[in-house]
Protein backbone atom coordinates (compact mmCIF):
# COMPACT_ATOMS: atom_id res chain seq x y z
CA UNK A 1 0.00 0.00 0.00
CA UNK A 2 2.83 2.43 0.77
CA UNK A 3 4.19 1.96 -2.78
CA UNK A 4 0.84 2.96 -4.21
CA UNK A 5 0.93 6.22 -2.22
CA UNK A 6 4.38 6.99 -3.67
CA UNK A 7 3.23 6.23 -7.21
CA UNK A 8 0.12 8.41 -6.99
CA UNK A 9 2.26 11.33 -5.82
CA UNK A 10 4.79 10.76 -8.63
CA UNK A 11 1.95 10.82 -11.17
CA UNK A 12 1.23 14.41 -10.12
CA UNK A 13 4.73 15.63 -11.01
CA UNK A 14 5.84 13.32 -13.84
CA UNK A 15 5.11 13.99 -17.49
CA UNK A 16 2.85 11.42 -19.19
CA UNK A 17 4.77 8.45 -20.54
CA UNK A 18 7.74 8.98 -18.20
CA UNK A 19 6.67 6.68 -15.35
CA UNK A 20 6.15 2.92 -15.37
CA UNK A 21 5.51 0.16 -12.83
CA UNK A 22 7.15 -3.25 -13.10
CA UNK A 23 4.88 -5.65 -11.25
CA UNK A 24 3.30 -9.06 -11.65
CA UNK A 25 -0.36 -9.82 -12.17
CA UNK A 26 -2.82 -9.18 -9.32
CA UNK A 27 -0.20 -7.34 -7.29
CA UNK A 28 -2.43 -4.44 -6.24
CA UNK A 29 -4.48 -4.41 -3.06
CA UNK A 30 -8.15 -5.26 -3.63
CA UNK A 31 -10.73 -2.54 -3.14
CA UNK A 32 -8.76 0.49 -4.33
CA UNK A 33 -10.77 3.36 -5.72
CA UNK A 34 -11.59 3.23 -9.42
CA UNK A 35 -9.34 6.23 -10.10
CA UNK A 36 -6.33 4.74 -8.29
CA UNK A 37 -6.76 1.29 -9.85
CA UNK A 38 -7.13 2.64 -13.38
CA UNK A 39 -4.02 4.80 -12.88
CA UNK A 40 -1.95 1.86 -11.65
CA UNK A 41 -3.11 -0.42 -14.46
CA UNK A 42 -2.25 2.22 -17.04
CA UNK A 43 1.30 2.40 -15.67
CA UNK A 44 1.87 -1.33 -15.17
CA UNK A 45 4.96 -2.45 -17.15
CA UNK A 46 3.89 -0.99 -20.53
CA UNK A 47 6.32 -2.99 -22.65
CA UNK A 48 6.06 -0.94 -25.85
CA UNK A 49 6.59 2.33 -23.96
CA UNK A 50 9.65 1.14 -22.05
CA UNK A 51 11.18 -0.43 -25.15
CA UNK A 52 11.13 2.99 -26.82
CA UNK A 53 12.85 4.77 -23.96
CA UNK A 54 16.49 5.56 -24.84
CA UNK A 55 17.41 4.87 -21.21
CA UNK A 56 15.90 4.71 -17.72
CA UNK A 57 16.90 7.64 -15.55
CA UNK A 58 15.76 6.35 -12.13
CA UNK A 59 14.89 2.79 -11.09
CA UNK A 60 13.34 2.25 -7.63
CA UNK A 61 13.51 -1.31 -6.31
CA UNK A 62 10.96 -1.90 -3.55
CA UNK A 63 12.52 -5.11 -2.23
CA UNK A 64 14.82 -6.45 0.48
CA UNK A 65 18.44 -5.67 -0.33
CA UNK A 66 19.13 -9.35 -0.96
CA UNK A 67 16.73 -9.14 -3.93
CA UNK A 68 17.95 -5.94 -5.56
CA UNK A 69 18.10 -6.32 -9.34
CA UNK A 70 21.20 -7.28 -11.28
CA UNK A 71 21.82 -6.10 -14.81
CA UNK A 72 20.70 -6.95 -17.38
CA UNK A 73 17.39 -7.17 -15.51
CA UNK A 74 15.22 -10.11 -16.47
CA UNK A 75 11.96 -10.05 -14.60
CA UNK A 76 8.44 -9.54 -15.95
CA UNK A 77 10.24 -7.43 -18.55
CA UNK A 78 13.86 -7.24 -19.68
CA UNK A 79 16.01 -4.15 -19.13
CA UNK A 80 19.35 -4.67 -20.90
CA UNK A 81 21.47 -2.05 -19.13
CA UNK A 82 21.67 -0.47 -15.70
CA UNK A 83 19.60 2.71 -15.26
CA UNK A 84 21.49 5.90 -14.55
CA UNK A 85 20.43 5.95 -10.89
CA UNK A 86 19.16 3.02 -8.80
CA UNK A 87 17.32 3.46 -5.50
CA UNK A 88 16.57 0.70 -3.02
CA UNK A 89 13.41 1.03 -0.92
CA UNK A 90 14.00 -1.39 1.96
CA UNK A 91 13.23 -2.00 5.60
CA UNK A 92 14.00 -4.52 8.32
CA UNK A 93 12.36 -5.20 11.67
CA UNK A 94 15.45 -6.17 13.65
CA UNK A 95 18.34 -4.55 15.50
CA UNK A 96 20.81 -5.52 12.77
CA UNK A 97 20.88 -6.38 9.08
CA UNK A 98 21.15 -9.81 7.46
CA UNK A 99 24.76 -10.56 6.60
CA UNK A 100 24.30 -10.25 2.82
CA UNK A 101 22.57 -6.86 2.83
CA UNK A 102 25.52 -4.43 3.31
CA UNK A 103 27.43 -5.78 0.32
CA UNK A 104 24.41 -5.62 -1.97
CA UNK A 105 23.63 -2.07 -0.89
CA UNK A 106 27.20 -0.87 -1.47
CA UNK A 107 27.48 -2.45 -4.92
CA UNK A 108 23.96 -2.43 -6.40
CA UNK A 109 22.22 0.84 -5.46
CA UNK A 110 23.11 4.51 -5.36
CA UNK A 111 20.96 5.27 -2.32
CA UNK A 112 18.46 3.61 0.02
CA UNK A 113 15.08 4.96 1.09
CA UNK A 114 14.16 3.97 4.63
CA UNK A 115 10.69 4.51 6.13
CA UNK A 116 11.84 5.20 9.70
CA UNK A 117 14.69 7.01 11.46
CA UNK A 118 15.18 3.89 13.60
CA UNK A 119 16.47 2.15 10.48
CA UNK A 120 19.26 4.67 9.90
CA UNK A 121 21.04 3.38 13.00
CA UNK A 122 20.34 -0.23 12.00
CA UNK A 123 21.96 0.27 8.57
CA UNK A 124 24.85 2.34 9.91
CA UNK A 125 25.51 -0.34 12.53
CA UNK A 126 26.15 -2.72 9.63
CA UNK A 127 28.52 -0.17 8.05
CA UNK A 128 26.29 1.00 5.25
CA UNK A 129 27.59 4.47 4.26
CA UNK A 130 25.61 7.30 5.83
CA UNK A 131 25.49 9.25 2.55
CA UNK A 132 23.41 6.48 0.96
CA UNK A 133 20.65 6.58 3.57
CA UNK A 134 17.53 8.74 3.28
CA UNK A 135 14.37 8.62 5.42
CA UNK A 136 11.15 8.68 3.36
CA UNK A 137 8.28 8.03 5.79
CA UNK A 138 5.19 6.03 4.94
CA UNK A 139 1.85 7.79 4.71
CA UNK A 140 -1.83 7.21 5.38
CA UNK A 141 -4.54 8.47 3.06
CA UNK A 142 -6.49 10.71 5.43
CA UNK A 143 -9.29 11.14 2.94
CA UNK A 144 -9.90 7.38 3.31
CA UNK A 145 -8.93 6.91 6.97
CA UNK A 146 -11.21 9.65 8.25
CA UNK A 147 -13.30 8.73 11.32
CA UNK A 148 -15.68 11.64 10.73
CA UNK A 149 -16.63 10.31 7.30
CA UNK A 150 -16.70 6.60 8.10
CA UNK A 151 -19.59 4.45 9.31
CA UNK A 152 -18.65 1.34 11.33
CA UNK A 153 -19.30 -2.23 10.31
CA UNK A 154 -22.23 -3.96 11.93
CA UNK A 155 -20.28 -6.77 13.54
CA UNK A 156 -21.89 -10.22 13.63
CA UNK A 157 -22.50 -12.07 16.90
CA UNK A 158 -19.93 -14.66 18.04
CA UNK A 159 -20.29 -18.10 16.47
CA UNK A 160 -19.06 -21.54 17.51
CA UNK A 161 -15.44 -22.12 16.53
CA UNK A 162 -16.42 -25.37 14.79
CA UNK A 163 -18.57 -23.43 12.34
CA UNK A 164 -16.22 -20.50 11.84
CA UNK A 165 -14.73 -21.58 8.50
CA UNK A 166 -18.17 -21.43 6.91
CA UNK A 167 -18.60 -17.79 7.86
CA UNK A 168 -17.26 -14.53 6.52
CA UNK A 169 -17.50 -10.88 7.42
CA UNK A 170 -19.57 -9.65 4.51
CA UNK A 171 -19.96 -6.12 3.24
CA UNK A 172 -23.28 -5.07 1.78
CA UNK A 173 -24.18 -2.09 -0.37
CA UNK A 174 -27.77 -2.26 0.88
CA UNK A 175 -28.62 1.13 2.37
CA UNK A 176 -31.25 -0.42 4.65
CA UNK A 177 -28.74 -1.98 7.05
CA UNK A 178 -28.99 0.33 10.04
CA UNK A 179 -27.72 3.20 7.92
CA UNK A 180 -24.15 1.87 8.00
CA UNK A 181 -23.85 0.49 4.48
CA UNK A 182 -22.55 -2.73 6.02
CA UNK A 183 -24.47 -5.85 6.94
CA UNK A 184 -23.53 -8.84 9.04
CA UNK A 185 -23.72 -12.21 7.33
CA UNK A 186 -26.46 -14.65 8.10
CA UNK A 187 -25.16 -16.87 10.87
CA UNK A 188 -26.46 -19.94 12.69
CA UNK A 189 -27.71 -19.41 16.25
CA UNK A 190 -24.87 -19.57 18.80
CA UNK A 191 -24.91 -22.38 21.36
CA UNK A 192 -26.21 -21.93 24.88
CA UNK A 193 -23.73 -20.00 27.03
CA UNK A 194 -22.79 -20.70 30.62
CA UNK A 195 -22.72 -16.96 31.26
CA UNK A 196 -25.77 -15.15 32.55
CA UNK A 197 -25.52 -12.76 29.60
CA UNK A 198 -27.75 -13.31 26.55
CA UNK A 199 -26.31 -15.89 24.17
CA UNK A 200 -24.48 -14.34 21.26
CA UNK A 201 -24.43 -10.81 22.69
CA UNK A 202 -21.45 -8.78 21.56
CA UNK A 203 -19.13 -7.46 24.22
CA UNK A 204 -19.25 -3.67 24.33
CA UNK A 205 -15.51 -2.90 24.40
CA UNK A 206 -13.58 -4.30 21.45
CA UNK A 207 -9.81 -4.46 21.29
CA UNK A 208 -8.58 -4.93 17.71
CA UNK A 209 -5.33 -6.28 16.30
CA UNK A 210 -4.39 -6.68 12.64
CA UNK A 211 -1.38 -8.71 11.53
CA UNK A 212 -0.09 -11.70 9.61
CA UNK A 213 0.38 -14.68 11.92
CA UNK A 214 4.11 -14.90 12.57
CA UNK A 215 6.34 -14.70 15.63
CA UNK A 216 7.43 -11.13 14.89
CA UNK A 217 3.93 -9.76 15.42
CA UNK A 218 3.83 -10.85 19.07
CA UNK A 219 0.55 -12.76 18.87
CA UNK A 220 1.65 -14.92 21.80
CA UNK A 221 2.27 -11.87 24.00
CA UNK A 222 -1.09 -10.42 23.01
CA UNK A 223 -3.05 -13.60 23.74
CA UNK A 224 -1.31 -14.28 27.03
CA UNK A 225 -1.81 -10.73 28.28
CA UNK A 226 -5.46 -10.73 27.27
CA UNK A 227 -6.39 -14.03 28.94
CA UNK A 228 -4.42 -13.23 32.10
CA UNK A 229 -5.95 -9.79 32.50
CA UNK A 230 -9.59 -10.34 31.64
CA UNK A 231 -12.32 -12.68 32.83
CA UNK A 232 -15.68 -13.86 31.41
CA UNK A 233 -17.46 -11.18 33.42
CA UNK A 234 -15.48 -8.34 31.80
CA UNK A 235 -17.45 -6.59 29.07
CA UNK A 236 -14.49 -6.80 26.66
CA UNK A 237 -13.48 -8.81 23.60
CA UNK A 238 -10.37 -9.12 21.43
CA UNK A 239 -10.86 -9.14 17.67
CA UNK A 240 -7.96 -10.38 15.56
CA UNK A 241 -7.82 -10.02 11.78
CA UNK A 242 -5.07 -12.28 10.49
CA UNK A 243 -3.90 -15.00 8.13
CA UNK A 244 -1.36 -17.79 8.55
CA UNK A 245 1.81 -16.46 6.94
CA UNK A 246 3.61 -19.05 4.86
CA UNK A 247 0.63 -21.40 4.53
CA UNK A 248 -1.11 -22.33 1.28
CA UNK A 249 -3.96 -20.09 0.14
CA UNK A 250 -6.51 -22.65 1.26
CA UNK A 251 -5.07 -23.01 4.76
CA UNK A 252 -3.86 -19.44 5.34
CA UNK A 253 -7.36 -18.09 5.95
CA UNK A 254 -8.79 -21.03 7.85
CA UNK A 255 -10.27 -19.79 11.13
CA UNK A 256 -10.17 -23.36 12.42
CA UNK A 257 -6.42 -23.61 11.88
CA UNK A 258 -5.84 -20.29 13.62
CA UNK A 259 -7.99 -21.47 16.53
CA UNK A 260 -5.99 -24.68 16.75
CA UNK A 261 -2.77 -22.69 17.14
CA UNK A 262 -4.37 -20.51 19.77
CA UNK A 263 -5.69 -23.50 21.73
CA UNK A 264 -2.28 -25.18 21.62
CA UNK A 265 -0.56 -22.05 22.91
CA UNK A 266 -3.06 -21.35 25.67
CA UNK A 267 -2.52 -24.82 27.11
CA UNK A 268 0.89 -23.50 28.16
CA UNK A 269 -0.56 -20.48 29.99
CA UNK A 270 -1.50 -20.74 33.67
CA UNK A 271 -3.65 -18.09 35.25
CA UNK A 272 -3.20 -17.61 39.00
CA UNK A 273 -6.17 -16.57 41.10
CA UNK A 274 -5.22 -13.56 43.23
CA UNK A 275 -7.44 -14.70 46.11
CA UNK A 276 -5.95 -18.18 46.07
CA UNK A 277 -2.27 -17.38 45.97
CA UNK A 278 -1.79 -18.31 49.63
CA UNK A 279 -3.19 -21.36 51.40
CA UNK A 280 -2.50 -23.31 54.55
CA UNK A 281 -0.55 -26.54 54.14
CA UNK A 282 -1.32 -29.58 56.27
CA UNK A 283 1.40 -28.45 58.64
CA UNK A 284 -0.34 -25.10 59.06
CA UNK A 285 2.30 -23.06 57.18
CA UNK A 286 1.42 -20.46 54.54
CA UNK A 287 2.42 -21.58 51.06
CA UNK A 288 2.08 -19.99 47.64
CA UNK A 289 -0.05 -21.84 45.16
CA UNK A 290 -0.79 -20.97 41.53
CA UNK A 291 -4.37 -21.87 40.69
CA UNK A 292 -5.65 -21.71 37.14
CA UNK A 293 -8.57 -19.26 37.06
CA UNK A 294 -11.11 -18.79 34.36
CA UNK A 295 -9.94 -17.56 30.99
CA UNK A 296 -12.23 -15.24 29.08
CA UNK A 297 -14.95 -17.03 27.13
CA UNK A 298 -12.86 -17.69 24.03
CA UNK A 299 -15.84 -18.02 21.71
CA UNK A 300 -17.43 -14.77 22.83
CA UNK A 301 -14.36 -12.74 23.82
CA UNK A 302 -11.79 -13.83 21.24
CA UNK A 303 -13.07 -13.27 17.71
CA UNK A 304 -10.90 -14.40 14.77
CA UNK A 305 -11.39 -12.92 11.30
CA UNK A 306 -9.40 -14.19 8.33
CA UNK A 307 -11.28 -13.11 5.22
CA UNK A 308 -9.59 -10.64 2.90
CA UNK A 309 -11.19 -7.20 2.94
CA UNK A 310 -11.01 -4.51 0.31
CA UNK A 311 -8.77 -1.58 1.14
CA UNK A 312 -11.78 0.72 0.97
CA UNK A 313 -13.49 -1.31 3.73
CA UNK A 314 -10.65 -1.18 6.24
CA UNK A 315 -11.60 2.20 7.80
CA UNK A 316 -15.07 0.83 8.60
CA UNK A 317 -13.51 -2.14 10.36
CA UNK A 318 -11.32 0.12 12.50
CA UNK A 319 -14.33 2.35 13.22
CA UNK A 320 -16.28 -0.62 14.61
CA UNK A 321 -13.61 -1.21 17.28
CA UNK A 322 -12.89 0.51 20.60
CA UNK A 323 -9.08 0.35 20.75
CA UNK A 324 -6.09 -1.06 18.85
CA UNK A 325 -3.29 -3.20 20.30
CA UNK A 326 -0.16 -4.69 18.74
CA UNK A 327 2.76 -5.88 20.92
CA UNK A 328 5.00 -6.35 17.90
CA UNK A 329 8.62 -7.41 18.26
CA UNK A 330 9.67 -5.11 15.44
CA UNK A 331 8.30 -3.04 12.56
CA UNK A 332 9.90 -1.29 9.62
CA UNK A 333 7.19 1.33 10.00
CA UNK A 334 3.91 -0.06 11.41
CA UNK A 335 1.21 0.98 8.95
CA UNK A 336 -1.76 -0.69 10.76
CA UNK A 337 -0.74 1.15 13.93
CA UNK A 338 -0.77 4.45 12.08
CA UNK A 339 -4.10 3.63 10.41
CA UNK A 340 -5.66 2.88 13.80
CA UNK A 341 -4.40 6.19 15.19
CA UNK A 342 -5.71 8.02 12.13
CA UNK A 343 -9.12 6.49 12.86
CA UNK A 344 -8.98 7.90 16.39
CA UNK A 345 -8.57 4.59 18.24
CA UNK A 346 -6.69 4.51 21.56
CA UNK A 347 -3.60 2.61 20.40
CA UNK A 348 -1.18 0.37 22.32
CA UNK A 349 1.93 -0.68 20.41
CA UNK A 350 5.55 -1.49 21.13
CA UNK A 351 7.81 1.48 21.81
CA UNK A 352 10.62 0.25 19.57
CA UNK A 353 11.56 0.29 15.87
CA UNK A 354 9.46 2.04 13.22
CA UNK A 355 6.44 3.19 15.27
CA UNK A 356 8.64 5.41 17.46
CA UNK A 357 8.58 7.93 14.59
CA UNK A 358 4.90 8.70 15.17
CA UNK A 359 3.91 7.28 18.57
CA UNK A 360 4.37 9.43 21.68
CA UNK A 361 2.95 9.26 25.23
CA UNK A 362 0.63 12.15 24.30
CA UNK A 363 -1.02 10.51 21.28
CA UNK A 364 -0.92 6.79 22.12
CA UNK A 365 0.13 4.17 24.66
CA UNK A 366 3.75 3.17 23.89
CA UNK A 367 4.48 -0.31 25.26
CA UNK A 368 7.96 -0.61 26.79
CA UNK A 369 10.31 -3.49 26.08
CA UNK A 370 12.35 -5.53 28.53
CA UNK A 371 15.32 -5.84 26.17
CA UNK A 372 16.40 -7.47 22.92
CA UNK A 373 16.15 -11.20 22.22
CA UNK A 374 17.14 -13.55 19.37
CA UNK A 375 14.77 -13.60 16.41
CA UNK A 376 12.76 -16.60 15.21
CA UNK A 377 11.09 -17.39 11.91
CA UNK A 378 12.11 -18.24 8.39
CA UNK A 379 12.71 -14.67 7.20
CA UNK A 380 15.60 -14.00 9.58
CA UNK A 381 19.03 -15.42 10.22
CA UNK A 382 20.79 -16.58 13.36
CA UNK A 383 22.31 -13.77 15.38
CA UNK A 384 19.73 -11.12 14.60
CA UNK A 385 17.74 -9.62 17.46
CA UNK A 386 14.43 -7.88 17.98
CA UNK A 387 12.45 -6.47 20.92
CA UNK A 388 10.87 -8.30 23.85
CA UNK A 389 7.67 -6.35 24.62
CA UNK A 390 6.72 -6.19 28.31
CA UNK A 391 3.73 -8.52 28.74
CA UNK A 392 2.98 -7.42 32.31
CA UNK A 393 2.85 -3.78 31.25
CA UNK A 394 0.65 -4.76 28.30
CA UNK A 395 -1.86 -6.22 30.76
CA UNK A 396 -1.86 -2.96 32.72
CA UNK A 397 -2.25 -0.82 29.61
CA UNK A 398 -5.11 -2.94 28.24
CA UNK A 399 -6.91 -2.76 31.56
CA UNK A 400 -6.32 1.00 31.72
CA UNK A 401 -7.57 1.62 28.18
CA UNK A 402 -10.60 -0.57 28.85
CA UNK A 403 -11.52 1.25 32.06
CA UNK A 404 -10.88 4.86 31.05
CA UNK A 405 -12.95 4.47 27.89
CA UNK A 406 -16.09 3.23 29.63
CA UNK A 407 -19.21 5.39 29.24
CA UNK A 408 -20.31 7.43 32.25
CA UNK A 409 -23.11 5.86 34.28
CA UNK A 410 -23.37 8.64 36.85
CA UNK A 411 -25.53 11.74 37.09
CA UNK A 412 -23.63 14.97 37.68
CA UNK A 413 -25.17 18.21 38.93
CA UNK A 414 -23.28 21.48 38.75
CA UNK A 415 -24.62 24.31 40.93
CA UNK A 416 -23.72 27.86 39.88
Amino acid sequence: METIVFIMELVKVMSPGRLAIIAGENCFCPGLSEHVMSTLVSLQHPKPAISKWPSIDVFISHKPASRYPVWPYRGVITIPKRPRYVIGRSMIETYDLPSDWPGRIKSDVDEVWLPATFLVDVFRRSRVPQNKLFVIPEAVDLSLYNPDRTEPFVLPPPIPAAEADDQELEISDDDDQSGSGSAPPTRPPPPAQSSTEPAGRLKSFKFFSLFKWEDRKGWDILLKSFVLEFNPSDDVALYIHTYLYGESDQNARSVMRVRQRIDKFLKTVKKPCPKSLHHKSKSGKNQKKSVKCEFPDLERQLIIMTNELDTSDMPALYKSMSAFVMPTRGEGWGLPIMEAMAMGLPTIATNWSGPTDFMTPTNSYPLPITGLVPVSGRDFEAGQKWAAPDGVELQRLMRHVFEVNQPFDRYIVVSL
